[in-house]
């Protein structure tokens, strides 16, 4: 018998929780090399932030979360999947091991200082809204605006995705329940 998931319900604050996670494809189309698109979106309003990058990395989440906390405050919680840049995959001294010490990211040790939370997800069914906005961006909706604007580099993408992302806010966002 399957196992019953909960439905993740909406928070009802702006910045009560944050989704993480970054899509990479080739969202140059074909001929040019993949790109990471980095994404946090609110759990309450469906708000979303997104910075182009190379490769999924520790910068480009740091960079999105200091824009969000600059410019609307410090959320309480992010939500992630298992295998991004919240984990620190290096292997533990025996000593460490022995007293009970966990290895932690650069990235969670900076979200525990802000007093974030930082949970991760078990399947990416659990982060709907977060797959929920790389599919309405997948569906050539910003594949075709990044064409038309005639992109063609990392540098190219970003000034077009900024001006495209308040677009994008004000056709989707909805108000908080609080």
């Amino acid at each position: 018998m399957p196992k019953h998931r909960r439905r993740n319900v909406s928070r009802p604050i702006y910045r009560m929780m944050l989704q993480a996670d970054a899509s990479i494809r080739p969202w140059l189309e074909d001929h040019r090399p993949k790109l990471a698109l980095v994404a946090m979106i609110d759990n309450a309003t469906k708000k979303v932030w997104v910075l182009f990058r190379t490769y999924e990395d520790t910068s480009g989440y740091l960079t999105v979360l200091q824009e969000i906390c600059l410019n609307e405050g410090i959320p309480m919680e992010l939500y992630t999947d298992k295998r991004n840049v919240s984990k620190d995959k290096r292997e533990l001294s025996t000593e460490d091991q022995l007293a009970g010490k966990e290895r932690i990211s650069n990235f969670k040790g900076i979200t525990d200082h802000l007093g974030i939370e930082l949970n991760q997800a078990d399947s990416p069914q659990a982060k709907g809204r977060i797959e929920w906005l790389f599919e309405t961006l997948q569906d050539q909706i910003l594949v075709k605006i990044l064409r038309e604007a005639g992109t063609q580099t990392l540098e190219d993408v970003n000034p077009v995705l900024q001006v495209y992302l308040p677009q994008h806010n004000q056709l989707f966002i909805k108000k908080a329940a609080e």
